[in-house]
């Protein structure tokens, strides 16, 4: 694999870039709604501090070369509206790498087919020119809109498996991965 960097990509509608300072108010404006971090792992944040140092613990992150970490920016708006990252990386014996994306957008922007646009340009970033070997995702079971977005984007339902505690509750999740041959047949169907 090749650890790249949260390189700026780009569609019709979006810019995927990495955070800079200042992105803490946008950041903020979505991390207050309880209704979205309800099925994320972190909680709501209660101020704009909250989200500042938030941000700032992440560009630090850049630092690593194994972060993959994006600002969703809106073309129209020019408004920062959500974030998609490596929430995990696993190597296995045969130095193959799998990450595990999380994403996360302001529920103004709902039901615009966004998020699974933004997955498109991250899930063609990774295996094109990163060389990643399996991308999963998961999702509270309960959270019907991101698994559409999942599957929207090619990737395949693996099932529902039982996991530890997720703020406090014992959460089962929706699995949905997809390997580089399996994204080899979607691209070429």
């Amino acid at each position: 694999m090749l650890f790249l960097g949260s390189k700026t990509l780009e569609s019709e509608r979006l810019i995927l870039r990495k955070y800079q300072k200042g992105d803490e108010v946008d950041i903020f404006d979505y991390a207050k709604e309880d209704e979205v971090t309800l099925f994320l792992t972190w909680p709501t944040h209660q101020s704009i501090e909250t989200s500042k140092k938030i941000l700032n613990i992440w560009l630090e992150e850049y630092n690593n070369k194994e972060t993959f970490r994006w600002a969703i920016i809106f073309k129209k708006d020019n408004k920062l509206i959500g974030g998609i990252d490596s929430v995990n990386l696993f190597k296995d014996e045969n130095d193959n790498y799998t990450i595990e994306l999380g994403y996360v957008l302001n529920k103004k922007y709902w039901n615009k087919g966004i998020m699974s646009e933004t997955l498109s340009l991250v899930r063609d970033y990774l295996f094109n020119e990163c060389k990643a070997s399996k991308i999963l995702i998961r999702c509270n079971e309960q959270n019907i809109a991101s698994y559409k977005v999942m599957l929207k984007a090619g990737f395949i339902d693996k099932g529902i498996r039982n996991e530890s505690l997720i703020k406090g509750k014992n959460v089962k999740l929706i699995y949905t991965e997809l390997t580089y041959e399996e994204y080899l047949n979607l691209i070429n169907k």
